[in-house]
């Protein structure tokens, strides 16, 4: 991430920027999203610097999105196509907070 000033509008762009269809890096993105809820809470101005403890969590998430990059996920979910199956299961989990909520679907 380029280090410009820290302000609502900067984050705001950050989060326009990930791409993310599927929903994989949701529980990431959420703190960033739940940033981004504090600032409109708090009204803070478009592009006045961060109070020290809303920059402490964006720099914290902005240190552990380096990481993202070594994730890798196959997109391929069945052995062989051409088999017939016998029987598909579907599994869903959801959740909910305060300031969240999440759902994920396995197959």
């Amino acid at each position: 991430m380029s280090r410009k000033t820290e302000s609502k509008r900067f984050i705001l762009s950050v989060v326009g920027r990930i791409f993310d269809p599927i929903g994989i890096l949701g529980p990431f993105v959420i703190k960033l999203k739940c940033l981004l809820q504090d600032l409109w809470t708090l009204g803070v101005d478009w592009d006045s610097e961060l109070q020290p403890k809303l920059r402490h969590k964006w720099q914290q998430w902005s240190s552990e999105a380096e990481g993202l990059t070594e994730i890798k996920i196959p997109r391929f979910y069945l052995v062989d196509v051409d088999q017939e199956l016998s029987s598909v299961d579907i599994h869903c989990f959801s959740d909910t907070s305060k300031s969240a909520y999440g759902t994920i679907l396995y197959l």
